[in-house]
């Protein structure tokens, strides 16, 4: 999709935005909203704080011998289920990164908004919402396809929620980032420095 675009599929919106596109007042609007959310963040860097809170997050149970890095995204389900939309003091989904054999990192947070819902874009190029296909039953929420690209019986794809990454990096373009930038994150020392010099890319958890 071409630079500019505001809201699209994940695989299709160009990874970082295009903060020359966007005016003085909508460059001042995502910093606005990457601070207060950076700030109000501060107070799940615990993992244990934010569990209290509500959010699910919990590191997965790993199989033996895995030693992979990953992007643990941990939900907060009521307030992904009120009509709330875009508060950065109540993002729906905090991001950590969950190394083994060190305590979870704090290096970002979501916002998402229900299925048919468009999210605002004070930041207008910058504050981009992307999404995914998903196999879903109704109203239900989706889950990822099969590898195949196939959804079980009485599931169909379809689009799912709109959704949109903050990444507390040091720069406005890495920090909305449609992936984990992870040059930038390294650079910010958010990752581990043995991952960062091997350069693999993390997965989703």
């Amino acid at each position: 999709l071409p630079p500019g675009t505001l809201r699209g599929l994940a695989h299709r919106l160009q990874q970082y935005p295009a903060v020359t596109l966007a005016t003085a007042a909508q460059r001042r609007a995502a910093r606005r909203l990457l601070d207060e959310a950076r700030r109000s963040a501060g107070a799940w860097r615990d993992p244990r704080r934010a569990v209290a809170a509500g959010f699910s997050a919990q590191r997965p149970r790993r199989r033996p011998g895995d030693r992979s890095i990953g992007f643990l995204h941990a939900e907060h389900r009521r307030l992904s289920a009120d009509r709330t939309f875009l508060d950065p003091s109540r993002p729906e989904v905090l991001i950590y990164v969950n190394a083994p054999g060190r305590p979870l990192v704090l290096v970002g947070v979501m916002f998402s908004v229900p299925r048919g819902v468009r999210g605002a874009t004070p930041g207008g190029p910058v504050t981009r919402w992307h999404s995914h296909l998903v196999c879903a039953r109704g109203d239900r929420r989706g889950l990822k396809p099969r590898p195949d690209g196939s959804c079980p019986p009485g599931a169909r794809l379809r689009r799912g929620s709109e959704m949109m990454h903050l990444w507390f990096t040091g720069d406005l373009r890495s920090a909305f980032a449609i992936h984990a930038p992870e040059p930038e994150l390294c650079t910010a020392g958010l990752l581990p420095a043995a991952h960062c010099a091997t350069g693999a890319t993390l997965v989703t958890m």
